[in-house]
This record gives C-alpha cells, sequence and structure tokens, in this order.
C-alpha cells in the first residue's frame, strides 16, 4: 500500500483579494503567513485526483449534482459546487467516525474545497476536448537520434594568447595652471568708471567799481 504523500501548502506569494484580520491580537507577520499558507482558500485542501478514493467519490457526486438546486420554501438557489461539497463532507465524516473502517481499510478521504473541485473539473473537462480533437489525427513524431551526443573536445593545459598588433593611445596634453583668470564684472566696473572731485565754493570778496567824474 503506497500512503498518499501530501503537497507543500506554503505558496510564493500571497494571494489577492481581502484578508479578514483577526480580532483577537498577534504577533506582528503572523496574519501574512497564514495568508501565504492558505493561498485565496479559506480552508486547507487537496486535489481530488490525489488519490483513487477521493477522484471516484466526487465522479460520483458530479453525476448526482448536474446542476443546481432552487429551494421553493426559501426561494434561494444552491449552486453544484456548493452541494457536492457538503456531500463530500458528509461521507468524509461517516468515514473518519468508523473505526472499523479506519483501521481494517486504507480509505484515506483528504479534504477538498469548491475551488479545487472547479478546478478538476475544469481540466478533466480539457482533457476530454484534446482526446476529442486528436482522435484520428496521426502526428508526426520527433526524430530521435540513437548514435548519442558526440564526445566533449579534451581541455587544453595552456590557452594561447593572440600577438596583434600593439596600439598607442597618446594622452592629452595637461594644461594645469595655463588658464587665464578673469576679473569679476563687479570688480572691472568699478575700476572703469571716472572720479568725480566734490565741487567746493569759493568765498572771494566783491570787487569795488570806481566812476570817472
Amino acid at each position: 500500500m503506497e500512503w498518499l504523500k501530501f503537497p507543500l501548502r506554503v505558496s510564493p506569494s500571497p494571494g489577492p483579494g481581502h484578508f479578514k484580520s483577526p480580532k483577537k491580537q498577534v504577533a506582528l507577520g503572523v496574519t501574512s503567513i497564514q495568508r501565504a499558507i492558505l493561498g485565496p482558500n479559506p480552508t486547507r485542501a487537496n486535489w481530488p485526483d490525489c488519490n483513487r478514493y477521493v477522484e471516484a467519490t466526487i465522479e460520483k457526486l458530479v453525476a448526482a449534482y448536474p446542476s443546481d438546486r432552487r429551494s421553493k420554501k426559501t426561494k434561494t438557489s444552491t449552486t453544484r459546487w456548493n452541494l457536492m461539497k457538503n456531500a463530500y463532507s458528509c461521507i468524509q465524516g461517516l468515514i473518519m467516525s468508523n473505526r472499523r473502517v479506519m483501521t481494517e481499510t486504507d480509505i484515506q478521504l483528504s479534504s477538498v474545497n469548491i475551488k479545487t473541485i472547479q478546478q478538476w473539473y475544469n481540466k478533466k473537462g480539457k482533457e476530454k476536448d484534446l482526446q476529442v480533437v486528436l482522435q484520428g489525427i496521426d502526428l508526426p513524431q520527433p526524430s530521435i537520434s540513437w548514435t548519442g551526443a558526440p564526445q566533449p573536445k579534451d581541455k587544453p593545459a595552456t590557452f594561447s594568447v593572440g600577438q596583434g598588433e600593439s596600439f598607442s593611445f597618446p594622452d592629452p596634453q595637461d594644461t594645469a595652471g595655463m588658464a587665464k583668470l578673469k576679473r569679476p564684472r563687479l570688480q572691472q566696473a568699478t575700476t572703469s568708471s571716472p572720479t568725480f572731485s566734490p565741487c567746493r565754493a569759493s568765498h572771494s570778496p566783491p570787487r569795488e567799481t570806481t566812476t570817472s567824474t
């Protein structure tokens, strides 16, 4: 008996959408780690094709619930995926509660959810469509070489260095300290403007005028 090997439940990135925050205060990082482990689905689940017991049970439930059901009393409809999930949970609970079945048989019914059931159902439908399309078509098979790949070349002990023409790259002339200094504009304007001396008033005595008689 080969037991079921459960896959890892850690995803590289958290799922999109809103994630309900816990009511109690927890340490930082606990919610993000829980979201990365659980993903967008609220419960832990496996694929229906993880073993033959789970897949056979889901196939029977798919045939038992071909469409949604509507309640006449409440006038609400229940999807076929919810009906299948609820029926599978009841079957799983009956098997796990039976001690004789658990001890004398090797039936393993792992947990599934609506998302994994839908993806498994879509995958099965695509495989059936592919088989119908490829039915009666003779696809060309790729040619396979029976001689095998050629032997690798031996690694040389020393690598030969090519002796080519040497190139000379002249350096630019050193012009350090040869730049001409320019005067600032403010200093140049003050030196070029003429200087004016202040006017001084002369206090000379008035001249005497003489008249001839």
